[in-house]
C-alpha cells in the first residue's frame, strides 16, 4: 500500500497526499512517526497526549526545542491532530480522524514485506550505483543501512531483507559480490548491467517487459532436480545445469575446503591430489554450463580422499560439509 493516497483535510480545502512521497524526506518520515507515536500513545477518544511523551520520537526533537511544535502545526493544518498553544507552548495534543488514518496507512505500508522486498533491491542497486560513482569500496551491510537509501518509509531493512536483496540481484547479474556462509556478500559492487538499468531505466521496475523476454530463470519442478529454463522466449530448453542456488552451495564447499584440506593431516600425496580436484571441481562450477553430477562426483572424491587424514575433527568437519552440499544437490 506504499501508493496509498491519504485524504487529509486543511482548513478550506481537501489535500491528497501521497504517503511515499510524504516519507521519502527526512522530515516527512519524522512526522509519519510522529503521528504513529501519536497514535499510539491515544489510550481512548478524546484522549490529549501530553508532547513531554513525544520528545524521544525523533533525536532532533532533542536537539531543537521548536522542531516539535513546527511538526505539530504541520500536522494541524493538514487536519492531523487538534492543540492549543499559549505563550508557553503546546502543552498536549489530540490526534483527528485523518490522523489515525495516516498513522494506520503508514504502519501497514512499512511492514507490507511485498513493497519492502521489491525496495530493498532497488534501494540497494541505487546505492552501489551511487558508491560506484564515489569510488567507494569495502562496503558492508552496515554501510547500506546508514544510506539514505537503507530503509523503507523510515523503517531500516533487516539483515535478511538484505541479504535476500542483495542474492536477488547477484542472480540477476546485476551486482557483483563473494557470498559468505552468513548468506551475506563481501565487498558488493554494480555490474555493468545494473549501471546500464539504472543510467537508462532509473530503476528496475520502469524496465521494459519486452527487456525482459529472453531471460534464464532457475525454477524447482516436481520430481526435477535443477532445471533451467528460458522463460519467455522464443526458443524454450531445459537442462540439467545446476539451479543458482546449487551452484552457490559447491562455490561455499569450495572455499571451506581450500582453507580445511592443509589441516586434515593428509600424506602430501594426498593433499595435492584432493587441491587438484578442488581446482578441477572450481573450473567446472565456473565454466558456462556446469553440470550436476560432475560437481557431485568431484565434491565425493574430495570427501574421499579428506578420510584419509588424521586430523579427526577436520576430517569430519570437511566431510560433514560434503554431504550437505551433496544433499543440496540432489539426484
Amino acid at each position: 500500500m506504499t501508493k496509498a493516497i491519504l485524504q487529509t483535510e486543511s482548513g478550506d480545502s481537501n489535500m491528497a497526499l501521497n504517503l511515499a512521497q510524504i516519507a521519502s524526506t527526512p522530515s516527512g518520515a519524522r512526522r509519519l512517526r510522529l503521528i504513529t507515536a501519536i497514535s499510539e500513545l491515544t489510550v481512548r477518544p478524546g484522549f490529549a497526549v501530553p508532547t513531554d511523551a513525544l520528545a524521544e520520537v525523533d533525536a532532533y526533537y532533542g536537539q531543537d526545542d521548536r522542531a516539535l511544535e513546527a511538526d505539530l502545526r504541520w500536522m494541524k493544518d493538514r487536519g492531523w491532530v487538534e492543540f492549543w498553544a499559549s505563550i508557553a507552548g503546546i502543552k498536549d495534543v489530540l490526534i483527528e480522524a485523518a490522523g489515525y488514518d495516516a498513522a494506520s496507512v503508514f504502519i501497514e505500508s512499512r511492514t507490507d514485506i511485498v513493497e519492502r522486498s521489491k525496495s530493498a533491491r532497488e534501494n540497494y542497486l541505487r546505492w552501489l550505483y551511487d558508491c560506484d560513482h564515489n569510488d567507494d569500496r569495502r562496503l558492508t551491510h552496515s554501510d547500506f543501512r546508514a544510506s539514505a537509501h537503507g530503509n523503507y518509509l523510515g523503517q531500516e531493512f533487516s539483515d535478511g531483507e538484505i541479504r535476500k536483496a542483495a542474492r536477488r540481484l547477484v542472480d540477476g547479474g546485476y551486482i557483483t559480490g563473494e557470498r559468505m556462509a552468513t548468506g551475506s556478500y563481501a565487498a558488493p559492487r554494480i555490474s555493468n548491467e545494473g549501471i546500464n538499468i539504472i543510467e537508462r531505466y532509473g530503476s528496475l521496475a520502469k524496465i521494459p517487459a519486452a527487456s525482459q523476454g529472453n531471460v534464464t530463470t532457475h525454477i524447482n519442478l516436481a520430481d526435477s532436480h535443477g532445471n533451467n529454463l528460458n522463460v519467455g522466449g522464443s526458443k524454450v530448453t531445459q537442462t540439467s545445469n545446476v539451479t543458482v542456488d546449487q551452484l552457490e552451495q559447491a562455490t561455499m564447499f569450495i572455499r571451506s575446503a581450500k582453507g580445511l584440506i592443509p589441516l586434515l593431516g593428509l600424506a602430501d600425496g594426498d593433499q595435492v591430489k584432493a587441491l587438484e580436484i578442488i581446482g578441477e571441481l572450481e573450473s567446472e562450477t565456473t565454466g558456462p554450463a556446469p553440470k550436476r553430477d560432475r560437481i557431485k562426483e568431484l565434491i565425493s572424491k574430495v570427501a574421499e580422499i579428506a578420510a584419509l587424514g588424521t586430523a579427526q575433527g577436520m576430517v569430519d568437519a570437511l566431510v560433514g560439509m560434503a554431504e550437505s552440499t551433496l544433499a543440496a544437490l540432489g539426484g
